[in-house]
């Protein structure tokens, strides 16, 4: 299983970042995982990737309900970066919320590969990386 260059988690949770992070890097999906505590940092990190590959993760995994800007607002902002960058990135929502409407809020903007609910466990992330990088 050939491993993803690095997945950005965006999440005001330091705990669920910490959680998510180990959780990657057992499985082996990649040697590099960054975090962002919400949208205006995961932009800011990417907008680095137009200056340096290094910066654009493989997959993000987004939480909707973060302080300054939500995962939402964040799809709307990253549907401005260019058609090649966004076809190299995979997006999926990562929630607690079970609501329909976000859901489909999510797909109308999209950019966004899915959603999953949390907590991100062993086998969502598995079917995650057969799905989006024949893992």
């Amino acid at each position: 299983m050939k491993k993803i260059d690095s997945v950005l988690l965006v999440d005001d949770s330091l705990a669920t970042n910490l959680i998510n992070k180990e959780l990657i890097l057992t499985l082996g999906i990649t040697d590099r995982v960054e975090t962002a505590k919400n949208g205006l940092e995961a932009l800011d990190y990417i907008k680095k990737g137009t200056e340096d590959s290094s910066y654009i993760p493989s997959l993000i995994f987004l939480d909707i309900n973060m302080p300054k800007m939500n995962g939402f607002e964040f799809l709307e902002a990253y549907n401005d970066f260019s058609d090649s960058l966004k076809k190299s990135v995979v997006i999926l929502m990562l929630s607690t919320s079970i609501l329909q409407d976000d859901k489909d809020r999510a797909d109308s903007l999209g950019v966004s590969e899915g959603f999953l609910s949390k907590p991100l466990t062993a086998e969502g992330l598995r079917a995650t990386m057969r799905k989006h990088f024949n893992w």
